[in-house]
C-alpha cells in the first residue's frame, strides 16, 4: 500500500472526492493510488494545501511507495488531531489564602490516545535510525560516486564488534553492562558533547568509573575533548 492510498484510507476520503477537489479525473486519482503512475510532486503539495483535514501531513508522505511505522503513526496522530473536539471542563485550585477557585479549561478529545501515540512515534522513529545507523556499518562501498554498495554481513570487524555489543548488553552480568555503558557515553560525549561530561553518569559508583576510564583514555591520547581534562 503506497502513502496516498494509506492516508485516503486513514482519513476514510473517497478517491472521487480527492479528484472532485483537485479537478482531475477519478482515473487520474485511481493511477496514484494503484501505482499505475506516480503522484507528482506539486499535486502532492497541493493535496496539503487545498484540504483542510491534510494540513500538517508532510507532501511526501502521499508519494512514497511504502511508508515506515514512523510515517504511518504520524499520519495517524494528524488524523486524530483532525477528529478531536473541545470540551470545556471546570477545574479548581487552593489560592495562597487557602481558597478554592474554580475555573473553565479546554481539553480536547483524544488528547489521552495522540499523547501516547506521539511517544511511541518517537520510539519507533529511534529504532528505525538504529536501524539504518547499524545496516550503513555493515555497508561497504564499491566504487568512488558511492552508487553501488555490497553487504557484509559474514565478516568485518563493525560486525564481530557490534555482537560482542549486543552479547554484553544479553549477558546477565549487570557490571559488564554498566562498564559498556560508560565507556560508550565518554566515546560519545568525545565526538559532539558539550558541557559536562558526567551529567548522564548515575550516582558516585558511575562517575569514579567514568572519571578513571577517562583518566586512561586521555592518558593514551584516545578521547581529546577539553572538557574531559577539567
Amino acid at each position: 500500500m503506497n502513502g496516498i492510498s494509506y492516508i485516503l484510507g486513514a482519513f476514510n476520503l473517497k478517491q472521487s472526492e480527492l479528484a472532485k477537489e483537485l479537478g482531475v479525473s477519478r482515473m487520474t486519482v485511481s493511477n496514484w493510488v494503484n501505482g499505475k503512475k506516480p503522484l507528482p510532486n506539486e499535486r502532492a503539495k497541493e493535496i496539503v494545501g487545498k484540504i483542510q483535514m491534510f494540513r500538517g501531513l508532510k507532501p511526501e508522505y502521499f508519494m512514497k511507495e511504502n511508508l515506515t511505522p514512523s510515517e504511518k503513526m504520524d499520519i495517524d496522530i494528524i488524523e486524530l488531531h483532525v477528529k478531536s473536539e473541545p470540551i470545556e471542563i471546570e477545574d479548581s485550585y487552593t489560592d495562597d489564602e487557602g481558597n478554592e477557585q474554580t475555573y473553565t479549561k479546554i481539553i480536547y478529545t483524544n488528547q489521552n490516545e495522540i499523547g501516547y501515540l506521539s511517544q511511541e512515534r518517537d520510539r519507533i522513529e529511534q529504532v528505525e535510525q538504529l536501524v539504518k545507523d547499524v545496516n550503513l556499518l555493515l555497508i561497504h562501498e564499491k566504487d568512488d560516486v558511492g552508487t553501488e554498495y555490497e553487504l557484509l554481513f559474514n565478516h568485518g570487524t563493525n560486525l564481530n564488534t557490534l555482537k560482542r555489543v549486543v552479547g554484553i548488553l544479553q549477558n546477565p552480568n549487570k557490571e559488564h553492562q554498566l562498564a559498556l555503558k560508560i565507556m560508550l557515553e565518554i566515546l560519545s560525549f568525545d565526538e559532539n558533547g558539550m558541557g559536562n561530561p558526567y551529567f548522564n553518569m548515575m550516582g558516585n559508583h558511575q562517575k569514579r568509573i567514568a572519571k578513571d576510564l577517562v583518566d586512561v583514555l586521555v592518558k593514551n591520547n584516545i578521547v581529546k575533548n577539553e572538557f574531559f581534562k577539567v
